[in-house]
């Protein structure tokens, strides 16, 4: 087959997330070409004119989508596949309606709540057009006085906004109000507040095989050397600053004791759910925090997850003896296979 690989383009000054997806584009043309397709590599960005004549003069036979972001802003990632559905063009990875509820947390966390999957509680503006702290019994149970939340973009992925100073406690409504604010004035970006679950992470990646999804070994982030006035988080210099603290010490392992069998049967089955209920497609990562009480709870839902070597899917699939180049063959394949509506 001829595959296109879609990215976003890059600049000089783009953020260090971003800028992997060049990486990402080495990697997947690297097992391509190990697969015997023959690729072109096309960068786009909001000139969705310009890239609709490229891809019509580019005879493919799938797009490998790859683009994570338009002019550095995540809330725009699904308006390329809104594209490519509209050139009747087949492209891997999720669909759009899909990326388009995962991408927007507020929206994601609502779906979960409905069929009655576990995700931190949050708080909105007032007079933000979602609905604020629907907490669960349990949540309710195991409230203090003073709550503390996590302050996060409501469009953003890989961790960006995500640092220590998102982190706060207070017990009043206004004060939280303010902070929600202030985050939005300094990230220029619409946020909201998730209550934080102090305990354990981890995450869940999903390979599609033959039209069902695979569950590829669980990964536990081990936050090593943290001390107690450091909070636990995979924030956005754990992620892309090679430098920092944080990157060097939050460590995934694949290695578990007999007494967490039970807990990760229960974050497999949970990923198999968060699969089905968004309609996901190729491949996923679900990232959970586990509470001081055992309880899960989903905090993020990946569609189209990193392709980096080191990220959390290929690290997966090596502990899953699953080569590289035959994860990218089935996320192909799966979107060239009929769909059944």
């Amino acid at each position: 087959m001829h595959v296109i690989v879609l990215h976003q383009s890059i600049s000089e000054d783009s953020a260090a997330d971003d800028v992997d997806v060049l990486t990402q584009v080495k990697a997947v043309s690297a097992a391509l070409i190990e697969n015997d397709h023959t690729l072109d590599v096309i960068s786009c960005d909001l000139n969705l004119e310009k890239i609709s004549v490229v891809l019509r003069k580019t005879e493919s036979d799938v797009v490998f989508n790859l683009v994570e972001s338009l002019a550095g802003n995540g809330s725009m990632l699904a308006i390329v596949p809104m594209l490519l559905d509209a050139l009747e063009v087949r492209y891997t990875g999720t669909r759009t309606e899909a990326l388009m509820v995962t991408t927007h947390k507020l929206q994601m966390k609502q779906r979960l709540r409905q069929i009655r999957l576990p995700t931190p509680g949050w708080k909105v503006l007032p007079g933000h057009r979602m609905l604020a702290d629907p907490y669960t019994q349990h949540e309710r149970r195991s409230r203090q006085r003073k709550e503390r939340y996590l302050i996060k973009p409501i469009w953003e992925h890989g961790s960006v906004g995500i640092e220590s100073a998102a982190l706060v406690e207070t017990e009043f409504e206004g004060d939280l109000n303010e902070i929600i604010r202030h985050r939005e004035s300094k990230l220029l970006r619409p946020c909201f507040a998730e209550r934080y679950v102090d305990g354990r992470e981890f995450n869940i990646s999903l390979l599609e095989i033959d039209g069902q999804p695979a569950v590829l070994p669980p990964a536990e982030i081990r936050f090593k050397g943290f001390s107690a006035d450091r909070p636990k988080l995979v924030d956005y210099r754990a992620k892309w600053d090679e430098s920092s603290f944080e990157y060097q010490n939050t460590v995934p392992t694949f290695q578990f004791e007999a007494i967490d069998k039970a807990l990760l049967q229960q974050l497999r089955a949970l990923s198999i759910q968060c699969w089905n209920l968004f309609g996901l497609s190729g491949y996923a990562r679900i990232d959970f925090r586990v509470d001081r009480d055992g309880e899960p709870w989903v905090i993020d839902v990946n569609a189209n997850p990193c392709l980096s070597p080191g990220a959390g899917f290929c690290l997966a699939l090596q502990t899953g003896q699953i080569p590289f180049s035959q994860a990218i063959e089935h996320i192909v394949r799966s979107a060239v296979r009929p769909q059944i509506l």
